[in-house]
Order: structure tokens, then C-alpha cells, then sequence
């Protein structure tokens, strides 16, 4: 059987603080965030990855995995972000940044509030699902004249095959680079810093070290790939990360930092009495 599947039952851990509800959420019990120690706890008890046999097949089959995730779900999983613009000061109206990349675009949850909101920007943008491609081009906002969307899996495929070396301002890599195998990174940062011109800049954001999805993967002990990467049930799969490694990572493949920061933030659902602690990176690289 496939080492992440079967149902999980309630489990407690670290002193009973935290535990699964369902399939789908870690919930504080007291409504407190654990303890970093106890989190080190957690994560040191799954300790042992899956089977080598399945760790290469989940690495290998990425784009299959995520293909078929986009098939299964459509447009319907992922919610429109409405908020980058207020991150991002290169994504609104009236900036310099009129030529936008963006790598990952899935079905356009970014891509299209972004060209709704602001008239002046192009954008090129990529993903490695056909799926997600034909869906995103079938949609109703979709508009040729301004947007340039094209399957493409940045851990083999050469940007600049379909984008122009060096001619885009600003690329956005957002939740995308946590799906990529940690051996193949360096090599996609390169690949996309191909596209940017000088001074260009990226604008990422992506999951951090000790997220609550982190946690929920660790405890059953079954999704653990190697060290900080899972897979989850459907096969897709996520890396969590710590802040000095991905400057180091962004450092290496040419760029240099000028933010980089922590957002930790609590979800509380209070219908179901849940509390999430969610942990995610913000940051901003400038091609040298």
C-alpha cells in the first residue's frame, strides 16, 4: 500500500497539546501555539522517510501528480489572491513593472485578480499541469492581448524558449517552490533568473519551517520524503522552510535579499473551535 494512506485516527502528542481532527486540520488544544521545543519533539520522532521505492515516485511523478490534481479539482480548490497588490507595492497601478512572470500560475488564482486590478501590466505565466493550463485559458478573463500562459516544468524547461532572456521586471513565485524536490531548486531559480534583467526582482512567498501542515504531516509518521518535505494524500507534495537557508538558496542562484521575513499567523475557526497556526516566508530578491 502506498506508505501515506489509510485513515488517521485522533492522535495526541506533546503532552497532549496537539491533535488531528478529521483529515484536515491540527487544532490547538488549549488554543495556544506549541512550544517550539515540543514542535522539535514532533518532528524528531519522524525521524524515517518512506520507502526509497516511494520517495523517487512521488520526486519523479510531480507533474503527473499535480495533473491530476487539476483535473480532479478544476478551478474549484484554490482562492483568488486579492491581497498581493497590498504586499507588493511593483503590482499596482501606476508602478514602473508593466511586464510580469509568473512561475506556478496553476489555474490563475493569481494571474487574473492581477490583471483585473491593473490595466497596465502583461503577464507571461507557466505551470508544468496541461490541466491547469487549458483551464486557465477557458476562462471566461482570460485575454491573449495581456496574458501569455504556457505549460512549462522549470526543474528541465528553459524559460527563454517561450520568454525573452532578461526583458521581464518582476516574477512572482508564490506557494510554488516548496512543490519543487530541495535537489532541483537551484536549478529553477537559475532557470527563471534567466527571464529577470538586471535588478530585476522576485517576489515569493511559500511555506515556513514548523507551519501547521508541517506538523499534521510529521505526527502520523507516513509522508516524510527527506528532511522538511512531504508528501500529502492526493501525491503532491510540499517543502517547509527555515529563512537563512532560503537567502542562502536565493544567494546561490544570483540574487540578493532585500527582505525576508517570518508571518506567523492564528486561524481560528469558530464554528468548528479550531485555531491554526499557520507559518509562511515574505520576501523580495533583486537579480544582481
Amino acid at each position: 500500500d502506498c506508505p501515506n494512506g489509510g485513515q488517521e485516527t485522533l492522535v495526541q502528542c506533546a503532552q497532549n497539546v496537539w491533535k488531528v481532527e478529521g483529515e484536515d486540520r491540527f487544532t490547538a488544544k488549549d488554543g495556544r501555539e506549541v512550544t517550539e521545543e515540543e514542535i522539535k519533539q514532533i518532528l524528531e520522532r519522524d525521524s524515517k522517510p518512506i520507502p526509497e521505492f516511494w520517495r523517487n515516485k512521488y520526486i519523479n511523478e510531480a507533474r503527473r501528480m499535480w495533473d491530476v490534481f487539476y483535473r480532479l479539482n478544476g478551478d474549484r480548490f484554490f482562492k483568488d489572491r486579492h491581497y498581493l497588490d497590498k504586499e507588493w507595492d511593483e503590482l499596482r497601478p501606476g508602478s514602473s513593472c508593466k511586464r510580469v512572470l509568473e512561475v506556478g500560475c496553476g489555474v490563475g488564482n493569481t494571474t487574473l485578480p492581477l490583471l483585473r486590478l491593473n490595466p497596465e501590466l502583461h503577464i507571461s505565466c507557466c505551470d508544468f499541469s496541461d490541466n491547469a493550463i487549458d483551464i486557465l485559458k477557458k476562462n471566461a478573463d482570460y485575454d491573449p492581448e495581456r496574458c501569455t500562459a504556457f505549460v512549462s516544468d522549470i526543474t528541465k524547461d528553459s524559460l527563454t524558449d517561450v520568454v525573452e532572456k532578461n526583458s521581464i521586471g518582476v516574477c512572482l513565485i508564490v506557494f510554488v517552490l516548496s512543490a519543487i524536490a530541495p535537489a532541483k531548486m537551484l536549478s529553477s531559480l537559475q532557470n527563471l533568473a534567466e527571464t529577470l534583467h538586471p535588478g530585476g526582482i522576485v517576489l515569493f512567498r511559500d511555506y515556513a519551517l514548523y507551519d501547521m501542515a508541517q506538523l499534521k504531516m510529521a505526527e502520523p509518521r507516513k509522508h516524510k520524503i527527506s528532511e522538511n518535505f512531504y508528501v500529502r494524500k492526493d501525491g503532491t507534495s510540499a517543502y517547509y522552510f527555515e529563512q537563512k537557508e532560503l537567502i542562502s538558496l536565493f544567494d546561490e542562484a544570483g540574487f540578493d535579499v532585500d527582505t525576508c521575513d517570518l508571518h506567523r499567523r492564528a486561524v481560528v475557526n469558530r464554528k468548528e473551535g479550531s485555531t491554526m497556526h499557520r507559518r509562511w516566508l515574505q520576501a523580495r530578491f533583486i537579480k544582481r
